[in-house]
């Protein structure tokens, strides 16, 4: 992974929510590219919502996807920083 990347949340006009890792020169654009791109398919009420993810990532009960190596997602409505407890969080997969 290059070293510039930062690990990011990032959302859609789709209600689509993604954790993948971006330029942070692209956090102001409506499409982005990012690589080792996970979908969040459902999280539980245990996370605490979207910044829930954010800070401390996703459980056991949460439901994600594989990681993809790369993809653009247009139609972005947020990007989000993530912790390193989150990001953590999302490697380690809690849900399988």
């Amino acid at each position: 992974m290059e070293k510039n990347l930062v690990p990011c949340l990032i959302t859609t006009d789709k209600r689509g929510v993604f954790m993948g890792y971006i330029d942070p020169h692209q956090k102001f654009e409506k499409s982005i590219s990012a690589i080792d791109v996970r979908m969040v398919v459902h999280w539980s009420s245990d996370v605490r919502g979207l910044f829930g993810l954010a800070a401390n990532g996703p459980t056991n009960s949460c439901r994600i996807t594989a990681a993809a190596p790369s993809c653009v997602l247009h139609g972005v409505t947020a990007v989000m920083d993530i912790t390193k407890k989150a990001e953590k969080a999302f490697k380690s997969e809690p849900w399988k």
